[in-house]
């Protein structure tokens, strides 16, 4: 089934909202937090969609990958997958990343998170963001950065 194929973890056998529970126990996330990011997540990605930032990403882009061996300090935008707020709040505080570069135009809480194909949602949200402001470095994360 979807519930066990998608959205199970394979290696503790638990829903993956269990996961986010546990980060939010984990690393002292309050309901508010988790509010608070997911708010801010839905403000993003409603004045994104308002100003047609989304509407180009309909087209195929050629990806290379590389290693890259950036600091945080060199990264230009960050692009999490917002499973689940305890999970992207505890992301964010972990690694200190600045909340200004991260989803710049919401994340999955506001505009979906798709079952098989998150992370090309993500990657190309990126890239059209990176490209949009005439920024050079992105990071793109998926589940628990």
């Amino acid at each position: 089934s979807m519930v066990h194929d998608a959205l199970t973890c394979p290696f503790n056998q638990y829903h993956m909202g269990i996961t986010a529970e546990n980060i939010a126990e984990k690393y002292g996330i309050s309901r508010h937090d988790q509010d608070t990011f997911a708010e801010l997540s839905q403000s993003k990605a409603k004045e994104a969609a308002n100003n047609g930032v989304f509407s180009d990403e309909i087209v195929p882009v050629k990806v290379t990958s590389r290693k890259a061996g950036w600091k945080l300090e060199d990264v230009d935008l960050f692009e999490i997958n917002e499973a689940f707020a305890a999970q992207s709040v505890a992301v964010v505080r972990e690694l200190g990343i600045p909340v200004s570069k991260v989803n710049i135009n919401g994340g999955a809480i506001a505009i979906g998170h798709p079952l098989a194909v998150s992370g090309n949602r993500i990657v190309m949200t990126l890239l059209y963001s990176l490209a949009r402001l005439g920024l050079k470095r992105g990071v793109a994360s998926l589940c628990i950065g």
